[in-house]
């Protein structure tokens, strides 16, 4: 059974254009050898990479974007996922948040596997209201 790591990608502010940093953050992200997620704070998929298609069992990165983050969550915390953003969203307290841990994930077939899971906010230079996380 292969355990994978979920990690994740945030922007850092350069002088570099807008679209020369996404180029590059898009090319990192997919030369990664581990899964990678960026969400919203309504826990919508923004984007992901090939890692993360192979590890979850879909067909396209497409598969992923736009839905739920909840759909690759393990049936303990699936249900629950919106309710634990809310509450940080809400408290700013994150009993995962900055931190490691060993969770199940759930495959498109409905098969769980371990992962260890490690979940950051990014600040969003755009727009503070808008909240981002990896």
């Amino acid at each position: 059974e292969s355990m994978y790591s979920v990690a994740f990608l945030s922007k850092q502010a350069t002088k570099e254009s807008e679209e020369s940093v996404h180029h590059r953050l898009q090319e990192t992200l997919e030369a990664s050898f581990d899964p990678m997620f960026t969400i919203n704070q309504s826990g919508i998929i923004l984007n992901t990479n090939q890692a993360a298609v192979k590890a979850f069992g879909y067909n396209t990165v497409d598969d992923f974007l736009g839905h739920n983050v909840s759909m690759i969550c393990g049936k303990e915390h699936a249900s629950h996922h919106d309710e634990y953003l809310a509450r940080y969203l809400k408290t700013g307290v994150g009993h995962i948040m900055g931190k490691k841990r060993r969770v199940m994930a759930a495959r498109k077939d409905g098969s769980e596997f371990p992962i260890e899971l490690g979940i950051v906010e990014i600040p969003s230079h755009d727009s503070p209201s808008d909240r981002y996380f990896s």
